[in-house]
């Protein structure tokens, strides 16, 4: 606790982390980053260090590292990230309603034009999956609009024209 303003031990306590991940040491590393959360949950690498830790995890423990990214740090850029992860998430299970809810959210945060696509084509298919068919159809139409848009416009490189192409033909 004494030490909890000072930069240097949140720094020793990710390089103590680290090196028990390294050595294969899981209890310890997660006793140390523990710690670390607990003394300095605003440190500015705290939600990069709890996205790179979800990668160890899986299912529900997975899902519970991202969620606490959304809950802890809205602001950072590992939010974006992470609520892209838990629609995904549910998109592979078939999860399609709860899919849906989390790419739409994701259409509204998703910096990126190539994973805002794969977003927006993935909730029309999950509006389609769930039976939703004027939601999937007015979020195909909504895909279709900007691609075309996107592709039609002056200086579209080809990569981007080729990108577009596959997700323009099958919103159709």
């Amino acid at each position: 606790e004494r030490f909890a303003s000072r930069e240097e031990a949140a720094e020793a306590l990710l390089a103590a982390g680290k090196h028990a991940l390294d050595e294969k040491q899981t209890a310890l590393a997660g006793w140390i980053y523990d710690c670390y959360f607990k003394s300095f949950p605003q440190n500015a690498r705290a939600p990069a260090v709890l996205y790179s830790l979800a990668e160890f995890k899986s299912g529900a423990e997975q899902a519970a590292s991202w969620n606490r990214i959304l809950a802890a740090y809205p602001d950072s850029s590992y939010a974006v990230r992470s609520l892209g992860r838990l629609a995904w998430s549910a998109y592979e299970k078939g999860d399609y309603k709860i899919a849906a809810g989390l790419f739409e959210k994701v259409l509204l945060t998703e910096p990126d034009v190539q994973k805002l696509t794969r977003a927006r084509f993935a909730l029309a298919e999950s509006y389609r999956s769930s039976g939703d068919w004027k939601k999937a159809l007015e979020n195909f139409q909504a895909l279709e609009t900007s691609l075309t848009k996107a592709t039609e416009s002056f200086g579209v490189s080809d990569e981007l024209r080729a990108f577009s192409g596959p997700f323009v033909e099958k919103s159709i």
